[in-house]
């Protein structure tokens, strides 16, 4: 089971990279502009950051009831009972949240820190 997990874990960051990674390459030259206009690199990650945890965060709120609706079905089949802890929910959240960040700020760190120079150039 936990082999799985961190498979479907794996699998899902890759396409998070794949995700940032097209929405970072699709605003170069809006990141280079704000750059030559004096904007720091941190102020790029947080904006690029801003709209996938957005993302993250509505996709966890919409899954906890389905999440734990399906859950609850599955138990009362078992003879033993027993309840669900909130505590698995929010370790969930923060769990994928971390990483999310960690890949998003990976890429964004390296898109804010290019040259804005390189991406200006065909204007």
């Amino acid at each position: 089971m936990s082999i799985f997990s961190a498979l479907a874990i794996f699998i899902a960051s890759l396409g998070l990279i794949g995700l940032t990674s097209y929405a970072v390459e699709r605003r170069f030259k809006e990141i280079a502009i704000r750059k030559v206009l004096g904007a720091s690199a941190g102020g790029v990650v947080v904006l690029i950051s801003r709209e996938f945890m957005r993302l993250i965060l509505v996709s966890f709120i919409i899954a906890i009831p389905i999440t734990y609706y399906m859950i609850n079905l599955w138990l009362d089949n078992f003879t033993d009972r027993i309840s669900i802890n909130p505590v698995i929910f929010v370790a969930a959240g923060l769990s994928v949240l971390l990483v999310s960040w960690l890949v998003i700020s990976y890429l964004s760190i390296r898109a804010a820190l290019t040259n804005p120079v390189e991406s200006l150039r065909t204007e």
